[in-house]
């Protein structure tokens, strides 16, 4: 690209070319900081929105546990219910003979 030569027309009196690209080539380096930063840019979002999202999903992690933890001690206390009944009942049953 250094090697690129301006065209012979005296007609032109603006080069695409070097507009974009100087002469020394730090049209490339401008080209490609500005690709650069926009490819950030879009990482820098995307990065953001999966902080975002893992933030919810972590919120939404401690409810479920905090749901099944309160459903664990639910079924605890009736699984102490339903003991203790039974207790009581097999209190009250007659003891059966002996002679079978």
């Amino acid at each position: 690209m250094k090697s690129y030569k301006i065209t012979e027309n005296d007609n032109t009196t603006i080069d695409p070319f070097l507009v974009v690209m100087n002469k020394e080539n730090y049209g490339y380096r401008r080209l490609y900081d500005g690709l650069m930063e926009s490819f950030k840019a879009n990482v820098d979002v995307e990065k953001n929105q999966l902080i975002e999202m893992r933030k919810e999903i972590e919120d939404d992690h401690e409810r479920k546990k905090a749901e099944l933890e309160a459903m664990r001690e639910d079924i605890d206390s009736q699984r102490q219910n339903l003991e203790a009944m039974m207790q009581k009942v097999f209190k009250q049953l007659p003891l059966g003979d002996s002679k079978d």
